[in-house]
């Protein structure tokens, strides 16, 4: 292409007026770095080797006054992309060198760009000259050395412009962050500049040889990508808004080029492989030694500390029995009547029902917790769970009541195993690490049975319980609701079976009979075996024999002598009741050791009630 432009560097005053102009614009930042480089881009490309396209004002041709009066005489004007090209000059001197991404991501194809543009702009180096001749003025006034700058002046010299094809390649390969490539000559040491590949033939390399030169190791891959994840999984769990954390997971699932699933069973090992447990309890002894103030919150259902789960058919009644326990739990006063509760604050997190609908409830039970001990959140999503911790060490809740699973975390068969296992973890620590007791409530599987005999006779288990198995392998007490028959009043009977028994509450399998009452949505105990009998005959049994252990204490009693505490409890009545004051020792100060026999088989303990300082 034929170029008869004539380059003339810009005047002073040109030169501060830009200076001036560049002073008033604000610094570029991230999103100025990628904007500039494509419309840089696009400017080179839609103008390439068209160098009369970036004539500006100070290099057009000098007129002679014959010309001008010619007929066929077109007054010059600057080209078509010269006004972009100013733009782009102007935002160029104002980069931020130093900024983080700029020299982390952009550095390289900023460098590219912007000398395809001088190339195109000031193809002779006339501004290029000007401004080393000004440099090399200034040091001399300043007494600095300027051999630099005269090193650095083309004369006679034409920037040469590459083929499209090279420059199109060499964008490419930095966009991709290819690095370079050479070919191994044997005898050489280091590469000479013709061993390296040009642009194309690095592209056509690339294309044929699907093995990387140097291939990152799967350890490199695999450490940055934790890099990301636990910076990432950190920063999250401090921003202040539960929507801001969840587009911070939508953000790093992104950069991780993971789906939900992947990432959410990624953050659950973290959690548990960063979990402070393995390093403080990771011997029996440690184990042992803990102190873990973990208490029955109301006897025989709830522990302190615990993730249980309430799991009933709809219409059960699952939630007016949850509204039934608050009231208890708030006013200290016993549950049903008859199970001993201690008072604490309580939360409530309802999700299944509307607070209009809660009142209704209310009225028709006629509910009478202690209000100042009662808080309600009727809004609640899975990505509050961090809150969670936070309102009970700032409240001091004793008892957190979510209703429900499925609602409140979405713990259908639709949600995956890997956000249910995070979930359930999370729950566990939050109530391990606050001593609160957390209470789910959930649904059973609808079922269908062939006839009224096996209705009749069917009881809960846990494979009962709707959803991922990992919502059962996640709590620690379980319990299930169903209805079992009708009173001869025609009150329906339930039946609350202990399906998981972790916390040692009663012996799994036990059910307590409930009655319901349609009037008042309220549940008492019934019946004699699992019911009020059963429990007033336990507690006897385990009162008596705590009694009588303080009676001796720091004596080791055998069996023999325990027995006749309580004559008319039957042996194993007895050995269960022990089991529970040992279990329960922290409260109940009862201790346990086997006693030496000789002989093969099961062993035998002795108990005693412990007093400080006593010792063998």
């Amino acid at each position: 292409m034929k170029n008869t432009s004539i380059n003339k560097a810009p005047t002073q005053a040109k030169s501060d007026d830009f200076t001036k102009e560049w002073s008033n614009k604000r610094e570029c930042t991230f999103s100025h770095f990628k904007q500039w480089c494509r419309e840089a881009e696009y400017l080179v490309l839609s103008n390439y080797e068209d160098l009369d396209a970036f004539k500006g004002e100070e290099i057009l041709e000098p007129i002679s006054i014959e010309k001008l009066f010619e007929n066929d005489f077109e007054p010059p004007r600057v080209g078509s992309a010269y006004k972009k090209y100013c733009r782009l000059e102007s935002q160029y001197y104002l980069f931020d060198l130093d900024h983080p991404d700029y020299l982390g991501n952009y550095w390289n194809l900023i460098g590219l760009l912007w000398g395809a543009l001088q190339t195109h702009q000031d193809p002779y180096f006339h501004k290029w000259n000007y401004r080393m001749k000004c440099n090399i003025q200034e040091a001399k006034a300043s007494g600095e050395d300027y051999s630099i700058y005269e090193r650095m002046i083309h004369l006679n010299d034409v920037a040469e412009i590459e083929p499209i094809e090279e420059f199109e390649a060499r964008l490419l390969l930095i966009k991709m962050k290819a690095g370079v490539v050479y070919r191994l000559i044997e005898g050489k040491d280091k590469p000479d500049i013709e061993d390296y590949l040009t642009p194309m033939e690095h592209i056509k390399w690339l294309k044929t040889n699907h093995v990387p030169l140097n291939p990152p190791s799967i350890t490199t891959k695999t450490e940055d990508s934790l890099t990301i994840l636990e910076k990432g999984w950190n920063e999250i769990k401090l921003l202040p808004r539960p929507s801001q954390r969840r587009l911070g997971l939508k953000q790093l699932q992104k950069e991780l080029k993971m789906n939900p699933k992947e990432l959410s069973s990624l953050i659950y090992e973290l959690q548990v492989e960063k979990s402070s447990k393995n390093q403080k309890l990771n011997n029996f002894n440690a184990v042992m030694s803990g102190e873990f103030n973990q208490k029955t919150l109301v006897d025989n259902f709830i522990m302190s500390g615990t993730v249980s789960m309430l799991a009933g058919d709809g219409g059960s009644g699952k939630t007016s029995l949850l509204y039934q326990t608050a009231e208890s739990v708030t006013t200290g006063k016993p549950l049903f009547g008859r199970l001993t509760t201690k008072k604490r604050k309580c939360l409530l997190i309802q999700g299944d029902e509307s607070h209009v609908n809660a009142q209704t409830k209310w009225k028709r039970m006629n509910l009478q917790p202690d209000p100042a001990q009662w808080e309600l959140c009727w809004k609640w999503t899975a990505s509050q769970l961090p809150d969670l911790r936070q309102w009970i060490d700032n409240n001091g809740f004793g008892l957190v009541q979510m209703d429900s699973f499925g609602v409140l975390f979405g713990g259908n068969e639709a949600m995956n195993d890997a956000e249910i296992g995070l979930y359930m973890y999370e729950l566990n620590s939050i109530a391990a690490d606050t001593g609160a007791a957390i209470v789910v409530n959930h649904h059973l599987k609808k079922r269908t049975h062939k006839n009224t005999k096996e209705a009749a006779k069917w009881k809960p288990s846990l494979g009962d319980f709707f959803g991922s198995s990992y919502i059962v392998n996640g709590i620690r007490d379980a319990w299930g609701l169903w209805k079992k028959g009708e009173h001869l009043d025609g009150s329906p009977i339930y039946g609350l079976k202990y399906l998981k028994d972790n916390s040692g509450l009663i012996e799994n399998g036990f059910v307590m009979n409930l009655l319901g009452s349609e009037e008042s949505y309220r549940y008492s105990l019934f019946g004699d075996e699992g019911g009020v009998k059963e429990l007033d005959v336990r507690n006897t049994i385990r009162s008596q024999l705590h009694s009588g252990l303080k009676s001796k204490a720091g004596e080791w009693l055998p069996f023999t002598t325990l027995k006749t505490f309580t004559p008319k409890a039957d042996d194993r009545s007895i050995k269960r009741e022990l089991a529970n004051l040992f279990t329960h020792a922290a409260a109940t100060g009862i201790e346990r050791r086997p006693i030496e026999s000789g002989h093969v088989g099961r062993p035998k303990y002795e108990y005693r009630f412990a007093i400080c300082g006593v010792c063998d």
